[in-house]
C-alpha cells in the first residue's frame, strides 16, 4: 500500500510537491514505512519545465 502525487514542471519545485504529499500523510494519519520513491514518467533535458515525475510513499496498512 502506498499513497502517490504526480509532480509536473521543473525538477527544482520537487521539494514543495514533497511537502504536500507530506501534509497528505499527516492530514490523513498515515504511518510512512518507505522513504519517497519517483517513478519518471517524462524527462525533457531540453525543456526543464516539462517533466512528469510520480512519487510513492509506502503507508502501513495494519494500523489499528
Amino acid at each position: 500500500h502506498a499513497v502517490k502525487i504526480r509532480h509536473e514542471g521543473s525538477i527544482e519545485t520537487l521539494s514543495s510537491t514533497e511537502n504536500l504529499l507530506n501534509e497528505y500523510i499527516k492530514m490523513n494519519s498515515f504511518q510512512p514505512i518507505t522513504n519517497f520513491y519517483y517513478v519518471i514518467i517524462r524527462h525533457e533535458p531540453t525543456n526543464t519545465n516539462d517533466n512528469i515525475i510520480d512519487i510513492y510513499v509506502g503507508i502501513n496498512y495494519n494500523i489499528l
